[in-house]
């Protein structure tokens, strides 16, 4: 089956994060700006640098269980 999502906004390369939310128990898909760290992805909570943490991040830490979709492969 083909990828229909994209891996670039703007230009610059995503991760596809997939969790479970707290309240709806809805499996949303969110597109991620990321960092490789060895073979790690990490994402960054920061909303453009705004002193609050991103929507995503509340699911994250309430359910760590996520996967993360980057370069095809899938974690």
């Amino acid at each position: 089956m083909r990828d229909t999502l994209s891996n670039t906004i703007a230009g610059d390369e995503v991760c596809f994060v997939t969790m479970t939310g707290v309240r709806t128990g809805k499996i949303p898909v969110i597109p991620l700006m990321y960092v490789m760290h060895a073979d790690n992805v990490l994402v960054v909570s920061s909303v453009g640098g705004a002193p609050r943490n991103a929507v995503w991040y509340s699911k994250m830490a309430a359910n760590a269980d996520v996967s993360i979709r980057h370069g095809g492969t899938s974690r």
